[in-house]
């Protein structure tokens, strides 16, 4: 069938949307009447990158089948006009940009049981890609978007969503980093930015960046200029989350997706086993149970089921080739006969005797000349078999092998199955895995306790603190000096009684740290028990929130520290006048004459 013929069998019905690289239609199958979306890209007139980008995503949906991706169905490539038509599945409800235009204006916020579906159907189409044991894909090879986006997210009439416009996509070996720079700068990871090697987390940043756009209908990044917005992107500097609209559960989610540093972000196998998907429907209990890396554990089987079948076959050729030793000595033999004369003078009967003698001989010679000829054929035909098998087994040892080596890499990073719960506040999945990781640290010398303290995690850091509490890292920080910096006075309240007067390497405290950074209320919570307590130099706590102006901190403190003086003798009066803060100077004066000190 010619290329005019196939385009025959569709009628165009009107355009949906315009791209980069072409234009799609919303068009019929006239003789099934289904519908399906046609992209049609004039590809002569792109660059050399513009037309791989462009056959690579013809290629990949043509390979990729789950029911959150675009649905591939045909396509049709015109080498005479260089026109490529890539046929997909119709979504009628169009994509999530619009959806979210729709809500803001007028503004309505989006109802979280649907982000919650949304979400979670994007995270199991993230997973599919991700997944290094896919259908279709050679072991170890997965696929990264690169840009994933609302436009780029579309929706049925069932609400069933699916990830398309794979252009920017690339399959690649689990092991590899990536370095080239593409996407939407809005929803860009900071290491794609940086122009360093990044890899599937990526996608995790930018899924985090489409689900925040959903919450609060505003981008999550913003700036006057391109730079500005790297910039901010870069340090994670975005929009605070709409607050008292969704689920503590859901920002926590988001936040993890959007942390700066990629190595601490969970997979989209991790996050799709977050409690909530199962609430809303998105996946089974039983999901929980499955293993991402139950595949690749069933590769390995495969690997070891092809060895012991090579062994056997080579003990199979081993047994021809005895055979083909033997029969060639046979057949040595026989010929030794065959070649051999009666002697001369002989009796009649005798020689017609040794005539039946040599007849038969000869007949036993073609047979075992018949068979070495087959045993010679089957031996062939066994050493390609083994040929193919250890070209098969050597191929999948070494993609097993850049499987090890990317899951190495994103457990180089030291974090713990518990540490990854965590992350994600799942407290099911702290109780799963505290009696068997707790205790342990991460790269940063981070216990699960303490990744609670920096992020306020109450209920968890409750679980763990009968475990983990009193534990330092190697500058002698703990886990109530990290909850008094970040300001978590629910986890202060909870882990003084167990942590309570422990110094840091260099003396500081809680409430010294409390102090510096100026969360009077963790102050209030830790004065009557480590008020008095001093740095290696003699500073107080009083002396740090004098220097930095933190009356309210100052206020709490001065009863129980005003007399103390650091090794140079100087008093937190000094202190508050080399800092000048002048409201603080008047406070402790007013204070020292009005209590006679």
């Amino acid at each position: 069938m010619g290329i005019g013929e196939k385009l025959a069998e569709y009628r165009e019905l009107m355009a949906i949307k315009r791209g980069h690289y072409g234009i799609v239609h919303k068009v019929e199958h006239i003789s099934t009447k289904k519908i399906y979306a046609r992209k049609t890209v004039k590809y002569g007139k792109l660059d050399q990158r513009g037309v791989e980008l462009i056959m690579r995503e013809a290629n990949l949906l043509s390979r990729m089948k789950h029911i959150n991706v675009l649905g591939y169905h045909d396509v049709v490539i015109d080498e005479v006009e260089k026109v490529i038509y890539i046929f997909t599945e119709f979504c009628n409800k169009g994509d999530l940009f619009q959806l979210i235009d729709k809500h803001r204006y007028p503004r309505t916020n989006i109802p979280e049981e649907r982000i919650w579906k949304l979400f979670g159907q994007l995270l199991l189409a993230l997973e599919y890609c991700h997944c290094p044991t896919k259908e279709n894909f050679e072991l170890g090879e997965i696929v990264i978007h690169r840009d994933i986006k609302p436009a780029n997210i579309l929706i049925t009439n069932d609400d069933v969503v699916k990830l398309a416009d794979f252009g920017f996509s690339r399959s690649f070996n689990s092991s590899d980093m990536l370095k080239t720079q593409l996407g939407t700068p809005s929803y860009t990871a900071p290491e794609v930015l940086n122009k360093t090697p990044y890899n599937e987390k990526a996608d995790i940043w930018s899924l985090g960046c489409v689900i925040f756009h959903l919450c609060s209908l505003e981008f999550p990044f913003q700036a006057m200029t391109h730079a500005d917005l790297a910039r901010n992107v870069r340090d994670g500097k975005r929009r605070p989350f709409p607050q008292g609209i969704y689920s503590k559960e859901l920002e926590e989610l988001v936040d993890s997706m959007m942390i700066v540093d990629y190595t601490q972000r969970p997979s989209a196998a991790q996050l799709i086993r977050h409690r909530k998907f199962i609430e809303y429907g998105v996946i089974t209990a039983d999901y929980l149970n499955t293993n991402p890396t139950e595949e690749i554990d069933d590769k390995a089987k495969m690997i070891a089921e092809l060895k012991m079948c090579l062994k056997m076959k080579q003990q199979e050729v081993d047994n021809l080739e005895d055979d083909l030793s033997n029969n060639k000595e046979i057949m040595e033999a026989m010929t030794i006969t065959k070649t051999a004369s009666a002697p001369s003078g002989t009796a009649p009967s005798s020689a017609e005797s040794n005539n039946d003698a040599l007849e038969k001989l000869r007949a036993e010679l073609s047979l075992q000349s018949m068979r070495v000829k087959q045993l010679e054929t089957e031996n062939s035909e066994l050493r390609s078999q083994n040929t193919v098998l250890t070209n098969k087994v050597l191929k999948l040892e070494e993609a097993a092998r850049r499987v090890a080596q990317a899951q190495s890499a994103i457990a180089s990073d030291g974090m713990t199955a518990l540490m990854r719960a965590v992350q994600m506040n799942d407290i099911t999945g702290i109780k799963a895995h505290i009696a068997t990781d707790a205790g342990k640290k991460n790269r940063k010398g981070k216990t699960a306790l303490m990744m609670c303290s920096d992020t306020g995690k109450t209920e968890a850091a409750a679980l763990l603190i009968p475990y983990e509490a009193g534990t330092k890292m190697s500058d002698g920080t703990t886990a109530l000096i990290l909850a008094a910096i970040a300001g978590h006075v629910d986890i202060v309240n909870i882990l003084k009684k167990k942590e309570g007067k422990m110094q840091a390497r260099q003396g500081d405290t809680a409430l010294i740290n409390a102090a510096v950074t100026g969360h009077a209320e963790v102050v209030r919570a830790l004065v009557e028990i480590e008020a008095g307590l001093r740095m290696d130099d003699g500073r107080a706590a009083i002396h740090n929130a004098a220097y930095k102006g933190h009356l309210e901190c100052v206020k709490i403190l001065l009863p129980y520290e005003y007399h103390m003086r650091d090794k140079s003798g100087l008093s937190p009066l000094k202190y508050a006048s080399k800092g000048k803060q002048e409201a603080v100077v008047d406070y402790i004066k007013t204070w020292l004459q009005t209590n006679n000190k």
